[in-house]
């Protein structure tokens, strides 16, 4: 008899059956009915041959059950035996915390913790006594609220709401009340908070997503004591025709003390905010605040172990004052501060590089301006990372015509400051831009490497190419990756070595060149053709993913120069 089709109450005797039983068939022999009619019956009595048939009934599923039974011992007793039995439980709910990506609060519920729960006795046992294992919770799904509560017994919880839009084609002329939305969903959001809400005092983490401040006002305004994270933006669903979020005045109840990462997107700030202080992570965009930015400038003073600051598009009451005025604030230094983002208007902009002093090692990340040249005179000493820049990185994204400008104190090194801008901020070229950004924030005298990345004829043109390179005196290093092939045609004619007399290195990843041209560059030859007329103070060439790049070449090259070559996927570049 197939195992499969026992049923759950033999499954169950099973389970219950003592294991020194001697006489099997004794164990289940009261559970068989006997074949007596029933009292009035006028039906004639049973044949022998029937009787002897239900008796090899009887035998053979008792029999079946003693053999299935024994069979069930035997793996008991095998799987105690087995090496993965006998690991720790702690390392049991390591490996089940993996599984069920904790961490990742939007797949609520995963599937696969149940799927863990199911597989033994053990390892339910195991998934029920680990509170964190159901200590994330999504409210889109009411109807597992309870249990996660139940199960995650006292350890802190956290919250992920995410409100649902009908996809549906959106212009200026729409109006956000006509916008489908699942009431179903809203009331099971409700019925959710009603089911958590006397819990709050211990969640750790709130993700609000495309929700608004009507919809749960309680949650706006409870104190958290255990709350770390708080994180309320809107969804990409809905890009505009949106109302802000406004934060009432006694937001989280003004008790948080444990919070360190706050991410508001599209909100009004109370005019009274008193929880930045001990934050680690401060990121807020499309934001309304109802202060001052002295106001605002004052509140950073009470975060000394802030990490990351993050300011797009912000705007605050006074923010049309600062209109050609200078606001004097005092700087606020931020000794932890690793990374600093602004993409504001550029008179707050100029606010902040003067309120604001960071340490040596941070990064500072902007948004291109017109006036970058001028943007952080009298603001140097704010910014002492800028000085240690000895390698800029020019790159552009195709897809967005955006161009990235990267600081680092050496080529490979982490990022002391970065600067995007889009093709249409600005009608100069880019190395015209870029001229610009080395007198304004680098010190020209002191860059030693120099990469352009993906930036064709119509972003660097080979006049402004030139130009550049004259600003660089001690360039040591110059890599150019997937760019106009005319650069380093033009390389030969200008005699780099007069212009940069200390370029030891030249790397070269995915360029169409001609073969001749690199020969020409490497030996110094001068405009007229003649082998080796320019000094050269080239020592090193260093070339990646070239498909045209011919032996005889590399064979010419090293007569003169260490030549490494790479081979890989031509589309690839290793420079960023």
């Amino acid at each position: 008899m197939d195992t499969n089709i026992v049923s759950e109450a033999v499954a169950q005797a099973l389970l219950t059956k003592p294991e020194d039983a001697q006489n099997p068939e004794g164990v289940i022999e009261d559970d068989i009915p006997t074949c007596h009619p029933a009292e009035g019956a006028e039906n004639p009595p049973a044949s022998l041959e029937e009787c002897s048939a239900v008796t090899h009934t009887r035998d053979s599923v008792a029999e079946t059950i003693c053999n299935l039974a024994d069979k069930y011992i035997s793996m008991r007793r095998q799987n105690a035996q087995l090496p993965i039995h006998r690991l720790p439980s702690e390392i049991f709910i390591m490996i089940f915390e993996l599984a069920v990506d904790i961490g990742l609060p939007s797949n609520f519920p995963d599937p696969m913790l149940f799927t863990l729960s199911q597989v033994s006795s053990k390892w339910r046992a195991i998934a029920l006594g680990s509170p964190r294992l159901w200590s994330q919770i999504g409210l889109f799904k009411p109807s597992l609220i309870d249990l996660f509560l139940e199960r995650s017994n006292t350890a802190p919880f956290e919250v992920y709401i995410a409100k649902k839009y009908t996809a549906i084609e959106l212009d200026e002329d729409f109006d956000f009340d006509d916008l489908d939305i699942d009431e179903s969903e809203g009331v099971g959001f409700r019925l959710g908070l009603s089911s958590f809400s006397a819990h709050l005092h211990r969640c750790s983490s709130i993700t609000l997503l495309g929700v608004t401040n009507n919809e749960f006002p309680s949650l706006l305004t409870f104190p958290m004591p255990l709350l770390e994270t708080f994180r309320c933006e809107k969804t990409d669903a809905v890009p505009f025709s949106w109302s802000e979020i406004e934060l009432p005045d006694d937001f989280l109840g003004n008790h948080a003390p444990c919070l360190r990462h706050l991410h508001l997107s599209d909100v009004v700030l109370p005019t009274d905010f008193q929880l930045l202080s001990g934050l680690l992570s401060l990121h807020l965009e499309n934001v309304s605040p109802r202060l001052l930015v002295a106001q605002f400038v004052s509140h950073l003073r009470d975060c000394p172990s802030l990490q990351r600051l993050v300011l797009r598009w912000v705007e605050f009451e006074d923010w049309e004052e600062t209109l050609g005025s200078e606001v004097v604030v005092a700087p606020v230094i931020l000794p932890a501060l690793q990374d600093m983002t602004i993409s504001l208007r550029l008179e707050l902009t100029r606010v902040l590089l003067v309120s604001v002093a960071i340490p040596p090692t941070a990064c500072l990340r902007m948004r291109g301006h017109d006036q970058l040249d001028t943007l952080f005179l009298g603001t140097r000493d704010n910014f002492p990372n800028l000085s240690l820049i000895r390698a800029l990185h020019f790159s552009r994204n195709k897809e967005v015509l955006e161009a990235l400008l990267i600081g680092r104190a050496t080529l490979r090194g982490p990022d002391l400051f970065s600067l995007f801008f889009y093709a249409w901020d600005h009608g100069r070229n880019v190395a015209e831009m870029v001229r610009g950004i080395i007198s304004g924030i680098a010190t020209p005298s002191s860059i030693e490497a120099m990469t352009f990345h993906a930036l064709d004829e119509e972003w660097v043109e080979v006049l402004g190419f030139v130009a550049t390179l004259r600003q660089l005196p001690a360039l040591t290093t110059l890599w150019l990756c997937s760019s106009n092939p005319a650069l380093i045609h033009v390389l030969v004619i200008i005699n780099i070595a007069a212009w940069c007399p200390h370029l030891s290195e030249l790397r070269l990843s995915g360029m169409a060149f001609s073969n001749r041209d690199l020969i020409r560059l490497v030996r110094g030859d001068a405009n007229d053709g003649t082998p080796g007329g320019n000094a050269t103070s080239l020592r090193r060439v260093r070339l990646a993913n070239c498909v045209e790049l011919k032996p005889e070449t590399i064979t010419e090259l090293e007569k003169y120069v260490q030549v490494q070559v790479i081979d890989g996927d031509p589309g690839t570049c290793d420079c960023c």
